[in-house]
């Protein structure tokens, strides 16, 4: 129910601003004199404006003070005006003020295509007839030689071994190349072979495939009779074609008289081929040897200036790629259940041939000089040889065996490990936990972008963690959360999930997902006014459907790649001329950027004021590449309206334009909002600084001082007694309001001060004095409440009547 009384009953009247119909009536206490205590006197001077170009401590009549704004660092989240609130920004979109005295768009997201590759289905066998009268490309190792003497298969020549009575085993050897085997998901090869002996049988005589490391993949036993017959050697591959020869081995067991005929060599492939016309669902991307490639279920795609181009004979469904410790093979991790590959720096493919998990692995790192693998949810190897996927340490479980690993790092060259709620360093081969806090934070994509990144001088290991934008910086002791859901309290914007990260030489970049858009921040230890933290700042919004890598490439150009799911990556380009980025070639500008600065009150929250003129510095704005200026008042928050009126707040002309308000515009305090519009991505314009001309308050507001008794049955002005206000009432609202403004005072004419003599009566604004309403009781019987309250209110230099 409403509290109301009036005037006509009691000596004050305090009435909640913001709800009127909450009024209490005081009664005034009186001094031995029997005058009301209560008094009016000037409050004191206020506190002077701590922002550029006023020194002032007072604020005269109508004097005219600028508010401007020169320098920016982020303030996401903040509501209220600050000591240093001219040096932040509430929120942007595609805008960068990471840059001191200048605001610009931030670079235009591009996105990129790739070439629709061609695929070698077959393979075949050279000269398998030996109709050019030649060995070559064969490659005997003694004694082989090309025929036409006795008796061809078919055609002029065949292949002759004739016995040296030695019994050393010679062969006669052909690589086997298809460009694109490794991408048969079941195939069979066939070789066959024509042989017959004459005057002896050797003691041997077989065909081997063999891979580059001379490991027998299939053999088979030729005929060894005196008329030829076709010996077949079939092998079925489930998991692509590793580089392959065919080897024939003939061993005359120390009978000098054995000669052997080979011929009409024929080689079939059966199969399907896995072909794919895009780059598929990227893993991630790497650099290696100077090239840059992005992994994926398709294979390995390398980076041009135009496109991407896929590498012929990569291998398919590639989860992970790390350049090897001695810098020359790229090592190729395709799951638990394949073998993995390598690739050299001339880019040939080869694959493991080793068997069991070592050889099927998940994720590559070289740390220290070595090589390490992690094969499933907890088991790290460190490698012994590339080429035979074998591991000479196995190393103890990694945290809970039934959660993943999501990264293995190297950090200052010693190796981490991290899972969905855990992250250990190897130590003297056994793994110690670097810290609790991420026991709390379980999270499928704990760890999976953590980066190695040194801000500020000093490295440390960055971690995403939880569900939200949480990022845990560890340097070997402290293990603080430095997410930008930290700061962001208030922009729902920037506390969605981080799902990739990459860094440079400048920044750490950390990509969210918030559901709705793709929200790319920059950050970095920085120093304002002498206070160094970690600082993000927004930098480019945009929209993916899914994004789980980030990739920060110099290669063809500087930029920082992202995507993820089957869409083609993006980029954007990033500065290379940090301290001049309008001029830098190359960076392309977003267009339709939008910029909102803070709320800007001359450090007097409560005052109202009157907006006078805008005027912006500013860097190559032109008719076709302008800002257009709206401001919000505190007072109809959620309304922007373009400076000067609508079609009048666009700022066209540097170095400095002004713009004045249109007239009466009034409140206690404002933000604006700019937004870039461009005919040319290709050139930069920016904010340099803002002032805002504005006209304050008188100096001296009025204070006012008195006492009241607060009691149940209290003798109202007519004699009668107040049922209404009652203590419970009154003293428990007065205490309501302590931390709650502003009120309306509202006194009579004619009511007396102790100095000055009466008053006109007058509604007045008004706010509690720090520490006030004073309670100091009287009477607490439970029959009867009593206080006397002290209050000390200063005007709020709103008139109301």
């Amino acid at each position: 129910m409403p509290i109301t009384s009036t005037l006509k009953s009691h000596d004050l009247l305090l009435t909640d601003y913001a709800s009127p119909a909450v009024t209490i009536g005081l009664t005034i206490e009186k001094d031995e004199k029997g005058i009301p205590i209560f008094h009016r006197y000037p409050a004191e001077s206020l506190v002077p404006q701590q922002v550029s170009q006023l020194t002032d401590a007072l604020f005269p009549i109508h004097r005219i003070y600028p508010m401007t704004q020169e320098a920016w660092h982020a303030g996401f989240g903040q509501q209220q005006g600050k000591a240093d609130g001219q040096k932040r920004y509430m929120y942007s979109v595609n805008t960068d003020a990471s840059v001191k005295g200048l605001i610009y768009a931030s670079p235009a997201v591009v996105a990129t295509t790739n070439t629709t590759p061609s695929y070698a289905s077959t393979a075949t066998i050279t000269n398998g007839d030996f109709e050019t009268g030649a060995l070559s490309p064969w490659t005997s190792s003694g004694i082989w030689v090309i025929a036409s003497s006795g008796t061809p298969h078919g055609g002029t020549y065949h292949a002759q071994f004739s016995a040296t009575g030695d019994s050393v085993s010679y062969t006669l050897t052909q690589s086997i190349t298809a460009a694109d085997s490794s991408l048969f998901n079941t195939l069979q090869i066939d070789i066959e072979v024509w042989s017959k002996y004459v005057t002896a049988a050797p003691a041997t005589a077989k065909v081997e495939l063999q891979d580059n490391n001379n490991k027998v993949v299939a053999t088979a036993n030729l005929s060894n009779t005196t008329s030829y017959v076709k010996t077949t050697l079939s092998h079925t591959f489930t998991d692509g074609w590793p580089s392959l020869k065919i080897v024939i081995t003939i061993n005359d067991g120390g009978d000098g008289t054995a000669l052997f005929y080979v011929d009409d060599i024929v080689l079939t492939l059966t199969g399907t081929i896995a072909t794919a016309t895009n780059v598929g669902t990227i893993a991630g991307m790497v650099e290696f040897n100077g090239n840059h490639y992005a992994y994926s279920d398709t294979g390995l795609w390398k980076r041009t200036a135009a496109n991407w181009v896929r590498v012929a004979g990569s291998p398919d469904n590639i989860v992970h790629a790390a350049g090897d410790s001695g810098g020359t093979q790229l090592l190729l991790a395709r799951g638990s259940s394949l073998n993995y590959w390598y690739m050299s720096t001339a880019e040939a493919f080869s694959r493991n041939t080793g068997t069991g998990t070592s050889a099927q692995v998940q994720k590559f790192i070289a740390s220290a000089g070595s090589d390490y693998s992690a094969v499933d949810t907890t088991s790290v190897f460190k490698v012994a040889s590339i080429s035979l996927g074998t591991a000479n340490t196995t190393y103890p479980a990694l945290g809970d065996t039934g959660l993943n690993i999501t990264r293995l790092i190297d950090h200052l060259g010693s190796v981490y490990g991290i899972k969905e709620n855990y992250a250990a360093k190897l130590v003297s081969g056994a793994w110690v936990e670097i810290g609790s806090e991420l026991r709390s934070m379980f999270n499928t994509n704990t760890g999976k972008n953590a980066i190695s990144w040194r801000g500020n001088g000093a490295q440390a290991l960055y971690i995403p963690a939880g569900s939200g934008s949480s990022l845990m910086a560890y340097d070997d002791g402290d293990f603080p959360n430095i997410g930008p859901d930290m700061f962001a309290e208030l922009l729902s914007d920037f506390t969605g999930q981080i799902v990739a990260t990459a860094s440079d030489d400048q920044w750490l970049y950390i990509i969210l997902d918030n559901g709705s858009n793709i929200e790319i921040l920059k950050g970095r230890y920085e120093t304002i006014d002498g206070a160094t933290d970690f600082r993000w700042h927004s930098y480019v919004q945009t929209a993916y459907t899914t994004v789980a890598y980030a990739y920060v490439s110099s290669i063809t150009a500087k930029r920082l790649y992202f995507g993820g799911g089957t869409d083609l990556p993006k980029y954007i380009p990033l500065p290379t001329a940090f301290g001049d980025p309008i001029n830098d070639s190359n960076l392309t500008y977003a267009t339709g950027a939008i910029h909102y600065g803070s709320w800007l009150d001359l450090n007097q929250p409560r005052i109202s004021k009157s907006y006078l003129n805008f005027t912006m510095d500013s860097v190559a704005l032109a008719a076709a590449k302008n800002i257009k200026v709206e401001y919000e008042l505190w007072e109809s928050q959620g309304t922007w309206t373009e400076l000067g009126g609508s079609g009048n707040g666009v700022f066209t002309s540097s170095p400095n334009e002004s713009k004045t308000f249109a007239v009466n515009i009034k409140g206690r305090k404002l933000r604006f909002r700019y937004t870039w519009t461009s005919d040319d991505t290709s050139v930069g314009f920016g904010i340099k600084g803002v002032t805002v001309y504005v006209s304050a308050a008188p100096p001296r507001l009025n204070a006012f001082y008195t006492r009241v008794r607060v009691k149940d049955d209290i003798i109202l002005k007519g004699g009668d007694k107040d049922l209404q206000m009652t203590y419970g009432i009154v003293a428990l609202q007065l205490h309501t309001w302590k931390d709650t403004q502003p009120l309306l005072l509202t006194y009579p004419d004619g009511l007396l001060d102790a100095a000055d003599g009466s008053h006109d009566g007058s509604t007045i604004e008004v706010k509690f004095e720090e520490g006030y309403p004073k309670e100091h009781s009287v009477n607490m019987d439970d029959d009867l409440h009593e206080s006397v309250f002290e209050l000390v209110m200063v005007e709020i230099l709103r008139s109301i009547s």
